[in-house]
């Protein structure tokens, strides 16, 4: 028996990039090795949705617990490099919304990350407009970025993790982020958009380090560099 559960996200006035920030999102977190699910799109009613699917065997075929507070804490606690990997990655798509929430721990009791809605082109919250602008505006400003809080970047500490995680991110193939963007269909992203994407992942891939170190400040716990 198999417990199969599908969450669906369509853009809307108030979220209106959700399917391009899943999609992409997704794809460059697993490809670093992070856990994430991988997100599906189809098209219902003429428009299209991003379907994260969850499958995990049961005895019954019931749900099961996605895991508590206490437990995803845990885990982390004892995996630290997994950690600083969630950290580095939501600094490098610009996703200022990570909470125990949007974490789950897997059958195999390991945390996965999901809900990548609110990274890269954002949406409109504020003074920050969504799309280009946003990106454009959080280009070399972490500061920008965390216009909300993001729930664990206090727990960012230890410049080896760090290391291991931007190391992974920069050695992401242009050609792969080229790919997963141009890949997605028809009017969810426009000409002018997609160029702009790749454009500002393939910067941001080789200055993450610098990013975390110019903007130390914003990480009270985390030594700084040689120090």
């Amino acid at each position: 028996m198999f417990y199969v559960l599908t969450i669906g996200k369509r853009n809307t006035s108030e979220y209106p990039y959700s399917v391009a920030n899943e999609k992409v999102a997704s794809e460059l977190g697993r490809v670093i090795g992070l856990r994430i699910p991988e997100i599906l799109l189809y098209r219902v009613a003429d428009e299209w949705l991003a379907f994260s699917h969850f499958i995990r065997q049961t005895e019954s075929g019931e749900s099961v617990p996605a895991g508590t507070a206490a437990e995803i804490a845990n885990f982390f606690q004892e995996n630290q490099e997994e950690l600083h990997g969630m950290i580095c990655f939501d600094l490098f798509v610009c996703n200022n919304d990570r909470r125990t929430d949007n974490l789950i721990l897997g059958d195999d009791n390991k945390v996965w990350l999901i809900d990548h809605g609110n990274s890269l082109f954002y949406r409109p919250a504020g003074a920050i407009p969504s799309g280009i602008p946003r990106l454009q505006s959080i280009r070399g400003n972490l500061a920008a970025l965390l216009d909300k809080p993001h729930r664990f970047i206090e727990a960012l500490t230890k410049w080896e993790h760090i290391d291991t995680w931007c190391d992974r991110i920069s050695q992401i193939p242009a050609h792969f982020t080229q790919l997963v963007i141009e890949s997605l269909p028809d009017g969810i992203l426009s000409k002018e958009e997609r160029k702009f994407l790749f454009e500002f992942l393939e910067e941001r891939k080789d200055g993450m380090r610098s990013l975390i170190h110019e903007n130390h400040s914003l990480f009270p716990r985390l030594t700084k560099r040689g120090g």
